[in-house]
């Protein structure tokens, strides 16, 4: 299945070269690291939630179809849990502004 890559993050006139895709954040097993300004942190967070998105709908569509979406269906769960993890450290930079 063809994933739509940056078109979302081109819209609103933002950079995704420099984010990791959820597919390579699922094969390596690691959590993103956080962006040093709330800026971008927030471009990333938007960005990983954007990805969530496709994956969804693409697992969604392999499952109607009667196609194998296992691997999306893994790559959500840990999509989620990365997502998780800047939302925490989104509202641990929060707390410290305040």
């Amino acid at each position: 299945m063809r994933r739509r890559d940056d078109g979302g993050a081109r819209r609103f006139g933002m950079d995704p070269a420099g984010f990791e895709s959820l597919a390579h954040l699922h094969d390596t097993l690691r959590l993103p690291t956080p962006e040093p300004t709330a800026t971008r942190l927030s471009e990333q967070i938007f960005d990983l939630n954007r990805q969530l998105i496709a994956a969804r709908e693409d697992a969604t569509i392999a499952e109607g179809v009667g196609l194998p979406a296992e691997r999306l269906r893994r790559e959500i769960v840990w999509g989620e849990q990365c997502l998780n993890a800047l939302l925490e450290v989104w509202t641990e930079t929060g707390a410290q502004t305040a």
